[in-house]
């Protein structure tokens, strides 16, 4: 019920931002239209969907060795050599894969399944630790995640105070990364018994590094890809990391219900798994810092948009 009350408070919130961007945000005009690689789309869609089903039944519906498990990975991997042949051959390709020839945004679209991944850990299962390890109630859970909040949006302001001071984005992306994978560790070390304070404190630092790399990734993918490009580079990063934050909550749920024996709720068990789950997504995040020391150093920005029409040399 707490649910459907947020969503039916966020639709005329979201119907208004609508209604605003399309009555006052102008565009100019860049090109006479294309066809739609409905073929593409719909492979793509085919085989990200056979993924998250093959991650969210195996183990729980059904045995990882079932028929169906097995089945939904045979057309998952059909349909992925599917779109991966249609990319190649069509002449108006739903992604190109010349794409790929960037390296800004080969680095970013990895940094971003790994990020996703490692954050799904964070988003989902802090509110469990709450919840049922230290019983707290869900009404209270909201406030002990303001510190997160807090984070957040102090985060995005020392964010924007690098990108001004360096004029560079890689800086911010490597803080954020790496605070998180320490939020995330340090959780991983928490039991019943940690004062609240503590856990308050990680997920303050959580919020920092979330704030940090808010948007820039997207600032680095804009800036390095030519303009004909932009719609398509900024889409496929953002659907990389969706899918790599939805393949990582269906597979971090279906250890969830195995380390807690399918439904007996106790804090040991809850604890337990709770920090191996915030252990794998430290560990995803800590290799997502890795990945952003792949990004280009000389790579300059002024201001996010500000150099849409630099391109970066394919390699």
């Amino acid at each position: 019920r707490d649910v459907t009350g947020v969503q039916t408070c966020a639709l005329p919130i979201s119907i208004a931002a609508w209604i605003v961007v399309a009555a006052c945000l102008r565009l100019p005009r860049t090109g006479t239209g294309g066809r739609l690689d409905v073929p593409g789309a719909v492979t793509l869609a085919g085989a990200a969907t056979c993924l998250l089903l093959v991650c969210q039944w195996g183990g729980q519906r059904y045995p990882w060795l079932s028929a169906p498990v097995l089945a939904l990975a045979a057309a998952g991997l059909v349909l992925a050599a599917a779109f991966g042949y249609r990319q190649t051959h069509s002449s108006a390709p739903f992604f190109p894969l010349r794409l790929l020839r960037h390296r800004t945004l080969r680095v970013v679209s990895v940094l971003q399944l790994a990020t996703g991944c490692g954050m799904a850990a964070a988003t989902i299962y802090v509110t469990l630790d709450l919840e049922l390890v230290r019983h707290i109630a869900a009404a209270s859970v909201g406030v002990l995640l303001l510190p997160m909040a807090a984070g957040l949006a102090l985060g995005a302001a020392g964010g924007s105070l690098i990108l001004a001071r360096a004029r560079s984005v890689r800086p911010s992306i490597l803080a954020s990364t790496a605070l998180c994978a320490l939020a995330l560790g340090g959780l991983a070390l928490t039991s019943a018994a940690t004062p609240l304070g503590v856990l308050l404190t990680l997920l303050l630092v959580l919020g920092l590094g979330v704030g940090f790399g808010i948007g820039n990734e997207m600032i680095l993918v804009q800036n390095s890809v030519e303009r004909r490009d932009l719609g398509t580079a900024t889409t496929g990063v953002r659907f990389t990391e969706t899918l790599g934050a939805s393949v990582a909550a269906a597979a971090f749920a279906t250890l969830f219900t195995a380390g807690t024996a399918h439904g007996h709720l106790g804090p040991g068990p809850v604890m337990g798994t709770l920090n191996l789950i915030f252990a794998l997504g430290a560990g995803l995040l800590a290799v997502a810092t890795v990945i952003g020391t792949r990004l280009p150093r000389d790579q300059m920005t002024k201001t996010p948009g500000s150099q849409l029409g630099h391109t970066e040399q394919p390699v």
